[in-house]
């Protein structure tokens, strides 16, 4: 592990039939292998100036990981780029020196495929390959064609060698990639899952059976495979995901995945314990700081009736009515967890949810930024994991005690 050091913090634990040791302990037959997963980082600050003990504890946490992913929800740009006609919401664009604030907090790896991908056009996308590789972090789930963007990509670990694999339901059309057919060569983006819609879902057979080889050759060269997807679409509600996403992570199991991560409503969802691998059907949000971005195009003030006068406060003040309504009205937005599964060889032996608090209430300047939930709002973000993984079969108890949680695998 990169760091030996006990992290205090709720935590849930998800163990075998005895208690799980404590975390960063070795288990029987040799050391563990532990990770740290988070949902969307939308960053447009930095995080290394702030020097709390318990914000400092909880990068630790990260950082003790042997390998720690988070989604990268942002493009980092200067400007070079136009923006497209259609983005993914807000036109997201964050300084190019801001991916080393991720690197600073821990992450080893991103999944670059999501709903903002082609903001800034193929561009965008490769400027922000280019910023992202150039400090170091291995990136999945874009490329110059339909393969490329397919592809699992490596981390190199003293405890083991991790493929990631990345893929995204929620995309405008002009930001998937292609295949080349011939001598036309495919079109650069983002690796879609495509699905059926309707009262009931289903993924794409030929998204599944291309995705499920990747993960077979994966696994095959890998010791830990993660594979994971970004998702706007729901269930019977924004806290339980569409059918086809059940199936597609369970049938990205069968192939020989360890661990399936889910990302992009904003909201946590249930997790599963499938064939003794976890899947996360929605991690939330790790960072969270969509209303400071430097500029927006005209694209996004023209909904709301804003002219040249008028810029990212009035669209953020038009947007949310004076924070009336929409993200900044939503306290389970600004609720999350940094989920830490434990393995011994290929049996998961732990796994820790640590909830964390985005500032819900707090300024447009402040919040966003993760700290380490207090007790009360940790049992309150631990509870609703409980009722959301209910339909999966996962039973979670909150201990008050200590503020862990144990779920125990059959």
């Amino acid at each position: 592990m990169r760091y030996l050091r006990q992290i205090l913090i709720p935590a849930v634990i998800v163990a075998c039939a005895a208690p799980a040791p404590a975390l960063c302990r070795q288990t029987a037959g040799g050391e563990s292998f532990t990770m740290a997963l988070t949902g969307d980082a939308i960053i447009t600050r930095k995080l290394s100036v702030y020097r709390e003990p318990e914000f400092l504890r909880m990068m630790d946490l990260i950082r003790s990981a042997d390998v720690a992913f988070t989604n990268l929800e942002m493009l980092f740009h200067d400007y070079e780029p136009y923006p497209m006609h259609e983005s993914g919401g807000t036109y997201m664009r964050g300084d190019p020196a801001l991916v080393h604030e991720l690197v600073w907090a821990g992450f080893d790896m991103v999944s670059m495929a999501n709903n903002h991908t082609g903001d800034y056009g193929v561009e965008g996308m490769r400027l922000t390959r280019k910023y992202v590789e150039e400090a170091g972090l291995v990136h999945a789930g874009i490329g110059e064609n339909l393969y490329e963007a397919r592809e699992a990509r490596f981390v190199e670990t003293h405890g083991g060698r991790v493929a990631l694999i990345s893929v995204a339901s929620t995309f405008t059309a002009h930001s998937a990639a292609s295949k080349p057919k011939g001598a036309v060569r495919g079109r650069p983006g983002l690796s879609p899952l495509r699905y059926t819609r309707g009262d009931t879902t289903a993924p794409s057979p030929e998204d599944v059976e291309e995705l499920a080889a990747v993960v077979r050759n994966a696994a095959a060269l890998a010791d830990y495979v993660i594979v994971t997807n970004h998702s706007h679409e729901s269930g019977a509600s924004r806290s339980y995901p569409a059918d086809f996403l059940v199936a597609f992570s369970r049938a990205m199991i069968d192939a020989g995945a360890d661990v399936v991560a889910g990302h992009g409503p904003h909201v946590l969802r249930g997790i599963e314990i499938y064939r003794g691998k976890p899947i996360f059907y929605s991690l939330g949000d790790f960072i969270f700081q969509n209303e400071t971005l430097l500029r927006l195009p005209e694209e996004n003030y023209r909904p709301y009736g804003l002219g040249e006068d008028h810029h990212v406060a009035d669209f953020n003040a038009a947007r949310y009515a004076n924070e009336t309504r929409g993200f900044p009205t939503q306290p389970e937005i600004w609720e999350s967890v940094i989920a830490m599964p434990r393995w011994q060889g290929k049996e998961l032996v732990a796994l820790e949810l640590h909830p964390i608090s985005l500032g819900f209430g707090l300024p447009a300047s402040q919040r966003g930024r993760p700290l380490p939930a207090g007790r009360e709002q940790g049992r309150k973000i631990i509870n609703d994991l409980v009722e959301r993984s209910q339909p999966f079969g996962t039973t979670i108890e909150w201990r008050e005690a200590d503020g862990i949680g144990v779920v125990r695998l059959q």
